[in-house]
């Protein structure tokens, strides 16, 4: 799996047990130092329980969501990523680790 590398420095999702599609269509992300970034469902295959989306520059993001709603967001290039909780269709917690530009804390909104 691609996303071994954080699934290793992240241990609560990959032990929470099999990830599951429930990532919505579109997740906006708001990074503390103020930017944002949208990211819209592409409609490709990918590995079980990893979802592709895409942001408007064209730069994928694999987002799994596990089955206790821990959210493993990893960009394809790889580097780094990103993780949180999702509740109630937001992201609150949300951390990022590796090298993610920006870094930081995190939120996000999911439709």
């Amino acid at each position: 799996m691609v996303c071994c590398a954080a699934m290793a420095q992240t241990p609560e999702l990959h032990t929470a047990g099999t990830t599951s599609p429930r990532a919505g269509n579109e997740w906006t992300l708001h990074f503390a130092e103020g930017g944002k970034v949208k990211y819209r469902l592409l409609p490709l295959e990918a590995e079980p329980g990893v979802t592709l989306f895409e942001d408007k520059s064209g730069h994928e993001v694999k987002i799994m969501v596990a089955s206790d709603a821990r959210v493993l967001i990893v960009p394809s290039e790889g580097g780094c990523y990103r993780t949180g909780k999702l509740v109630d269709g937001r992201v609150t917690d949300g951390t990022s680790g590796g090298d993610c530009k920006p870094g930081g804390s995190w939120t996000a909104d999911v439709r």
